[in-house]
């Protein structure tokens, strides 16, 4: 890499996640250069020492892009007025940086640092803002010292904000005595980051730290694939790969974390299944919300039901078939009800008919989905406003965890929550979702178990249908056959163990291709016909592999 070394001499370019910057530097040798730096920018007057490369961009021209980008202190007056004259340091302008360099010179920096009660020989600083303006420079190094600490290991230094957030001062401190708590208080850290700085700093490998830590990373592994557990077997196997260590040291930390109530066991089939705390707890909890809401769901008094459906069904133009009358009646006499069938197979004129009902009943009605589309799906095909569940819940970010204004001491205000598309619900979300709604209010999932599973841990809809324990109605006929497309029909025949039947000139065919180059350029003539047809938005491929020239990698 080439060094470059300057003063910043305009900010371009900053974005508002500080992921990436555009500067000038003004350097002694190269005149003003342009830098790109995937960082938050340096402030106006600061002097910077730069790793990278010199490229050429099409409309831009020559540019420096910066690998690492590290401040270093002023060397001259005039560098430190211009860096304090910057609002770097809270409570000093430019007039007040001149001043300040004017009466201290060359000492300046030195007495932000180690005496800022001397700031108040300036006329106009008092004491608190005196004590204000060090704590705030304090605060400034800090940051720079800990964004050369992790670039020094390899770790981006976008991570010094959050870092600095989570822990104060003692940021430094606290990565140093323990690296593997960036992996869980950090979003955006993982553990191989973590470990790479653990290890890089002298840490032993095999350590009780780096063991839970790798444990942990396991499990959440197995998270981000769906599941909320791991055979005990499987999971000290894969946590001895990864760490390279013996499974005897790894066993040892298992059982102290076994003990203490960090990981939770359960014997399923002869399988004893490892679960973190909190999904563990969230299953449990989960489970019994839902039988304790099944039974409380409040009567709908004079209201004559089938009279409703009758003149819905008028006004509506339609005849509703029985089982989809069933399920009208059966949402209205529980507290937790599941509505589930293919497409095409009218689960969403049963929730305009539960909805028709509830309306006539006075009932307070709220709608949601796991996602922003399927949202604005279910509120355009119901009529009535829908939200994602996160919204609904109030959710707010907090350090990649679950913060929801909504819970358990402030419910829901609701008499019935439908919430569609529930097959993309995850045990986590979906154990707040039951913390915030009250006994008597009717809970209504609606979804296909064959459809999108849930990113997240658990495949919530399944299991509750699976288990038996709650009231469910699948719908099976698939109406208006004709007009529904080939790829609706042939998704209810493979679900029935038929073969899907090919038809030309539909939207559902069979192209066969001698090899997968050609596959390859197949599907990107198709895809840029397409898009040229309509909004690119609207055209998905799909490839059930990553490598290979038709996975998703070599097709993006």
């Amino acid at each position: 890499m080439q060094e470059l070394q300057g003063v910043i001499d305009n900010i371009v370019f900053q974005s508002e996640d500080n992921q990436f910057s555009v500067f000038r530097v003004k350097t002694d040798h190269e005149g003003k250069v342009s830098v790109v730096y995937r960082g938050p920018a340096p402030f106006l007057g600061e002097s910077v020492e730069l790793s990278g490369s010199w490229g050429e961009h099409a409309k831009f021209g020559r540019q420096f892009r910066a690998e690492v980008c590290q401040a270093i202190k002023p060397s001259t007056t005039d560098g430190v007025e211009r860096f304090l004259a910057s609002g770097a340091v809270r409570g000093i302008g430019k007039t007040m940086a001149a001043r300040i360099v004017e009466h201290f010179g060359s000492d300046t920096l030195d007495v932000l640092s180690l005496s800022p009660h001397r700031l108040t020989e300036i006329s106009g600083i008092g004491r608190k803002k005196a004590e204000a303006i060090g704590m705030s420079y304090a605060e400034l190094s800090d940051m720079r010292e800990l964004m050369v600490y992790l670039e020094s290991h390899g770790v981006s230094a976008n991570y010094a904000p959050k870092l600095q957030v989570q822990y104060g001062a003692t940021a430094m401190k606290r990565i140093q005595e323990n690296p593997y708590s960036l992996a869980s208080d950090i979003t955006g850290i993982g553990f191989r980051t973590a470990d790479k700085i653990a290890l890089a700093t002298g840490m032993d490998g095999a350590c009780e730290e780096r063991i839970k830590a790798g444990l942990e990373y396991a499990l959440n592994q197995a998270a981000s694939a769906g599941h909320t557990c791991v055979p005990e077997e499987l999971l000290l196997r894969e946590t001895v790969r990864l760490l390279q260590v013996s499974s005897s040291v790894v066993n040892d930390v298992f059982q102290k974390l076994l003990a203490e109530d960090m990981l939770r066991t359960e014997e399923v089939g002869g399988l004893r299944l490892i679960y973190p705390e909190y999904l563990y707890q969230a299953e449990v909890q989960t489970s019994k919300r839902l039988l304790k809401l099944r039974d409380l769901a409040d009567a709908l008094e004079k209201v004559n039901v089938d009279k409703i459906i009758g003149q819905w069904e008028s006004e509506a133009g339609i005849v509703l078939a029985e089982a989809q009358k069933e399920a009208i009646h059966a949402s209205l006499k529980y507290g937790v009800f599941v509505l589930t069938g293919g497409p095409g197979t009218g689960k969403t004129t049963v929730i305009k008919g539960i909805l028709a009902v509830l309306e006539k009943a006075g009932c307070r009605i709220l709608l949601a989905a796991p996602t922003g589309r399927a949202a604005r799906r279910l509120a355009d095909s119901s009529g009535h406003p829908a939200v994602t569940v996160h919204r609904l819940l109030e959710y707010t970010p907090n350090g990649g965890g679950f913060n929801f204004g909504k819970n358990d001491g402030d419910p829901l205000d609701a008499d019935a929550i439908i919430i569609d598309e529930a097959s993309m619900l995850d045990i986590t979300l979906t154990y707040h979702l039951l913390k915030a709604v009250q006994g008597g209010c009717r809970l209504i999932f609606v979804g296909d178990v064959d459809q999108l599973p849930s990113v997240g841990a658990g495949s919530v809809l399944k299991d509750i249908i699976r288990s038996q324990k709650m009231p469910v109605v699948r719908l099976e006929n698939v109406f208006r056959q004709a007009e529904i497309s080939p790829i609706v029909r042939n998704a209810h025949r493979i679900n029935r163990g038929q073969m899907p039947e090919w038809e030309p000139s539909s939207d559902f065919t069979f192209v066969e291709i001698e090899n997968e180059f050609d596959a390859a350029e197949y599907v990107a003539n198709i895809y840029a016909r397409l898009t040229q047809q309509s909004d690119w938005q609207s055209v998905q491929v799909l490839s059930p592999m990553h490598k290979n020239p038709c996975g998703v990698q070599n097709l993006n």
